[in-house]
């Protein structure tokens, strides 16, 4: 699986792989947006990763048939090394919403997470302090992407998307995420 394209935009960075859920760091304001109403019926917990192992972090073998983590040669990690510490979890979000990742490219939708004051910042200081390592993004204890941080993420908003997704599954997902 290559990576498809990366592109800069003056807040959001798009990393696109084809048929598989990946991250958009800074999102635009979709309508509607959902709030934390009860217990999240998806458990959302974001920790450090990286290719080699280090202390704190627990191995952990990839699929080969759905790749979630890639190297510099953009060729999928076998195994990434997860740290047991959670960075951002469901109380880290304001709001969710969902949206059309990019008409332009395609009709796939994406959920847009916006995090509380704290959990923009914990994820700014991550984000800076782990430049050139991996953002495991675990959805109900399963890894779902890992995708490398290359700068500082400073927006407060993570978005998850993949080529797929329709509409209901992003409205879906992004309600699940606030307990609604």
């Amino acid at each position: 699986m290559q990576v498809k394209s990366v592109v800069r935009y003056s807040s959001c960075t798009i990393i696109m792989f084809a048929g598989l859920v990946h991250l958009i760091t800074g999102c635009g304001q979709a309508k509607p947006t959902y709030k934390p109403t009860g217990v999240p019926k998806v458990k959302l917990e974001m920790k450090l990763a990286k290719a080699t192992p280090f202390p704190g972090g627990e191995a952990l073998t990839l699929s080969k048939d759905q790749p979630v983590a890639y190297g510099p040669d953009n060729e999928p990690l076998a195994t990434l090394y997860v740290s047991r510490e959670v960075i951002l979890r469901n109380e880290d979000i304001a709001e969710t919403s969902a949206d059309v990742r990019n008409k332009e490219w395609s009709d796939a939708w994406q959920v847009e997470v916006f995090l509380t004051p704290a959990g923009r910042e914990k994820f700014a200081r991550f984000s800076r302090d782990n430049v050139g390592h991996y953002m495991a993004v675990f959805l109900d204890g399963k890894l779902a992407l890992a995708p490398k941080l290359t700068t500082e993420i400073t927006e407060g908003c993570v978005c998850i998307s993949s080529t797929t997704m329709t509409e209901v599954e992003a409205i879906k997902l992004a309600k699940e995420l606030v307990g609604q």
